[in-house]
């Protein structure tokens, strides 16, 4: 299985849940990781079988990027709430089918 870069950050989060959860191997593994470069984590990825790991890894990059739009929507929400009244854009008010005049 080929890692791209976009799923090392959730694969080292993975890697830190397990060492959080006592696995040995999962320590040394993040010593390696810790003191590699991306490429270097990239290509010793590449030679590893993680079919076991994989769906860990998608759920928490998954995770992240919900966590990330939620993020994005409170601060939207956040600045929309303190931006005064009379700077507030307003919609111009919708047209009704009544409203038209027909021909």
């Amino acid at each position: 299985m080929k890692f791209n870069r976009e799923q090392i950050p959730a694969f080292i989060k993975v890697v830190k849940k397990m060492c959080e959860d006592g696995n040995e191997g999962a320590k040394e593994l993040l010593s390696f990781i810790e003191n590699s470069t991306l490429d270097e984590v990239g290509d010793f990825l590449d030679t590893l079988d993680l079919s076991g790991i994989c769906g860990r890894v998608s759920a928490t990059r998954k995770a992240d990027i919900e966590a990330e739009e939620r993020h994005r929507m409170r601060v939207r929400r956040t600045l929309r709430e303190q931006q005064p009244e009379e700077e507030k854009p307003t919609r111009p008010p919708s047209k009704k089918s009544g409203d038209l005049k027909r021909r």
